[in-house]
């Protein structure tokens, strides 16, 4: 049960950053720094990275018998895809407010 609130938790957490972060957004891509291109760059890398992580997984629960432990590391492997996420909105909400 504490391992579906605090996923259920994060992905609260995770849409509200992303709403703010849509907000707060610079209309304008050519005005963004060096700084803020990089950070998106990485944000897109990893919400693909955890979107594949998410097609495996379901993929894995399609089969008669799915690997229970390939699941555990995948499912690790995308909570840890998600906190980072969650860390970098997190700092990015910080600079606009400090802004």
């Amino acid at each position: 049960m504490a391992r579906r609130d605090r996923a259920n938790s994060l992905l609260r957490t995770l849409a509200e950053a992303f709403a703010f972060l849509d907000m707060h957004a610079i209309g304008d891509p050519t005005q963004q720094t060096d700084g803020e291109v990089a950070c998106d760059n990485w944000l897109a890398t990893l919400a693909a990275r955890h979107a594949g992580l998410e097609q495996a997984i379901a993929e894995e629960w399609g089969r008669p018998a799915p690997n229970t432990l390939s699941l555990t590391r995948m499912k690790r492997r995308k909570l840890r895809i998600k906190e980072r996420i969650v860390g970098l909105l997190w700092s990015a909400e910080i600079n606009l407010r400090a802004s």
